[in-house]
């Protein structure tokens, strides 16, 4: 008896597993069954589905099992479904595997075995071993027996329902009447059914008739697809599911457009940005026709911040941790990518610009890491710092000032929270003079991004307007004995400022801003000497000097 047959199990076989040798003739009253398992070769992208899941496969391709049966049928007993070889010859007990025989072939060359003692050097020719000769007709060790082939008197579908499913098979099977047929034969046109996606089970039942074997396909359809769900869903809604896989509704499910339709939503999130979303395992068909789909879109399980030097080395301290000068909440709160969010490549994008706006960086980049959820992953920053900062000194000689130095520092992230301070100090023969500043872009723990300016100052410059009425007058700078009048600004104050934006993430055209300013101003000559307004005359260092009115038309 051969019987090929596949189906999907829904758990692993307990059947006696045994290579293909092909089908072996045995003797008329013995009788042997082939029971042929597919297995479906998974599809590669972006999701494959394959039998054990899907109830069906595209493809099959390892070799089929064989399964002997435990009770072998009588001579005389007609068996359903069956096809019996029964060549001549006297009958013979079949063994409960299919194997080609092995005579047992002796050693050619004796055992080696230790040599006697010699009396004398005389050379001892070995004994000859004649091997015993090989029976004729004897198969190598190995080879494998030739391939049943028979012929065909009617190929059948069964199972198909619809007249459509049923052309679809005979349209994609190479088995034929009135041609020879092989068990590898069968085996390809299974598969080939199989590959349309529109049964979930394929069986190929032989049998034996007067004028040859009929071939009986026997095929359980799909239910008819009713609607496709979606879950774990958190960016992608029912509707737009509904839109991908609308004109395959109604029909007769097939597992080749389910799967376009599959690559179809995959390319949804793509488009959005989702790049890390796929659908995580293989859909589950429903027998009323509800096709669920699992889908992980890339959820992120952590972040993490890595420093490295200019050559790509990362920098670790004693602990074998990342180290370096600027906090990890500094680095992460510039971000709108989160931890329990899900990844999305236009969010980081616009979320390393921001890090680069901050100027604490000369490089940033982000890298992906599977987290310990496989469906989830680890996302790291990894930056590279600036020198955050510079001091400097100088000095020099000035008709205003005389003989002078400067110093100035400058630190663009005081104790690594993205916090600049400077201060520049000139001290002359005539004047002292200093600029401190003190600024945070975002108060720490506000969620709004308000920030914060704080400067004192001591200024002079050399200015023409003023406001006192006409006693406030200027030197004539045509004479050379002439001096001018010095503006010294003192003072600090305060601001506050922040985006109004309802998202701080997003770039506001509008900004409020509050402040506080207190200033001292006087009017010094060029010895730095205080200048009474109410004076005749406002500067006597000139021995002749001409003084010219000038009204006041402005406030400094």
């Amino acid at each position: 008896m051969i019987l090929a047959s596949a189906t999907v199990p829904d758990r692993p076989s307990n059947q006696l597993q045994l290579p293909i040798v092909g089908l072996v003739p045995v003797a008329a009253q013995s009788s042997v069954e082939l029971n042929i398992e597919p297995n479906f070769k998974q599809t590669a992208e972006p999701v494959a589905l394959n039998a054990s899941n899907l109830k069906a496969a595209f493809a099959l391709t390892e070799a089929a099992s064989v399964q002997t049966p435990a009770v072998v049928a009588q001579a005389d007993q007609e068996t359903p479904n069956t096809l019996k070889i029964s060549p001549g010859g006297p009958s013979k007990p079949v063994n409960s595997t299919i194997e080609a025989p092995v005579r047992s072939v002796p050693q050619l060359s004796p055992k080696p075995s230790q040599a006697p003692e010699l009396p004398s050097s005389k050379t001892i020719a070995p004994p000859i071993v004649v091997p015993p000769e090989t029976p004729p007709g004897t198969p190598p060790i190995g080879a494998p027996a030739a391939e049943a082939r028979v012929l065909v008197s009617e190929v059948v579908v069964a199972g198909a329902g619809k007249r459509e499913l049923e052309d679809e098979v005979y349209r994609v099977i190479k088995t034929r009447p009135g041609q020879i047929t092989t068990r590898s034969q069968l085996q390809e046109d299974i598969n080939a059914i199989f590959a349309t996606g529109f049964f979930a089970t394929v069986q190929a039942e032989p049998k034996d008739t007067n004028l040859g074997v009929r071939v009986t396909f026997q095929v359980g359809p799909n239910p008819v697809l009713k609607t496709v769900r979606v879950e774990g869903s958190a960016i992608i809604k029912q509707p737009d599911v509904d839109g991908i896989f609308q004109t395959q509704y109604g029909n007769t499910l097939n597992y080749r457009e389910l799967q376009r339709g599959v690559q179809d939503l995959t390319k949804r999130y793509q488009d959005q940005g989702y790049v890390l979303a796929q659908v995580a395992e293989l859909p589950k068909v429903g027998d009323d026709g509800v096709v669920t789909l699992q889908v992980s879109e890339g959820s992120i399980e952590s972040m993490r911040i890595r420093y490295f030097d200019k050559d790509g080395k990362e920098l670790l301290n004693k602990e074998g941790k990342p180290s370096g000068r600027t906090r990890e909440f500094i680095v992460l709160r510039e971000m709108e990518t989160k931890p329990g969010g899900v990844f999305n490549r236009k969010t980081a994008e616009r979320d390393l610009g921001r890090l680069a706006g901050t100027g604490l960086f000369e490089d940033v980049k982000l890298s992906l890491d599977p987290g310990q959820d496989p469906r989830k992953a680890i996302v790291n920053v990894n930056v590279v710092e600036k020198k955050g900062g510079s001091i400097a000194a100088g000095a020099g000689v000035s008709s205003a000032s005389g003989l002078f130095g400067t110093i100035s520092y400058q630190q663009q992230n005081l104790g690594g929270n993205n916090q600049k301070l400077g201060a520049e100090f000139q001290l002359g023969q005539r004047e002292l003079l200093f600029d401190a500043n003190f600024s945070d872009p975002w108060i720490a723990g506000d969620q709004f991004r308000t920030g914060y300016t704080i400067n004192g100052f001591r200024r002079r410059s050399v200015s023409l307007i003023y406001d006192g009425g006409n006693d406030v007058r200027i030197l004539n700078t045509g004479r050379t004995d002439a001096d001018r009048v010095r503006i010294v600004r003192t003072g600090g104050g305060i601001s506050f400022s922040r985006p109004l934006s309802k998202n701080v993430f997003e770039r506001s055209p509008w900004s409020a801003s509050l402040g506080l300013q207190y200033q001292r101003v006087t009017v010094q000559d060029g010895d730095g000497r205080i200048i009474d307004p109410n004076a005749p005359q406002v500067l006597r260092n000139a021995t002749t000097g001409l003084l010219t009115p000038v009204a006041a038309s402005g406030r400094d």
